[in-house]
């Protein structure tokens, strides 16, 4: 009888490590599904960041590069026609 409920014990014993261990493979590939899709969540965010970098904020600042060029080149030609009218001026002194 001794034998008997030993061997029941190690039966009981048996099944629980059985149980936990599904348990824990359950909980394992649950938190692989969760990584796979934090990770593609995370290329969707790259994905959707660079998007917005190359067709909203890369055109607004090359937008803003030009108008500081073309300001700058009419700066320069300011300068030049000043320029040109004092050295006129001072040819007619």
């Amino acid at each position: 009888m001794d034998n008997l409920s030993k061997a029941a014990e190690i039966d009981f014993i048996k099944t629980e490590i059985e149980k936990q261990t599904t348990s824990y493979s359950q909980q394992m590939e649950l938190l692989s599904k969760k990584l796979k899709i934090a990770k593609r969540e995370i290329k969707n965010t790259e994905s959707e960041y660079y998007s917005y970098l190359n067709l909203v904020l890369i055109p607004q600042i090359e937008k803003e590069l030009d108008e500081l060029n073309n300001k700058v080149r009419s700066l320069a030609y300011e300068y030049i026609v000043f320029d040109y009218i004092r050295k006129k001026l001072g040819d007619q002194k």
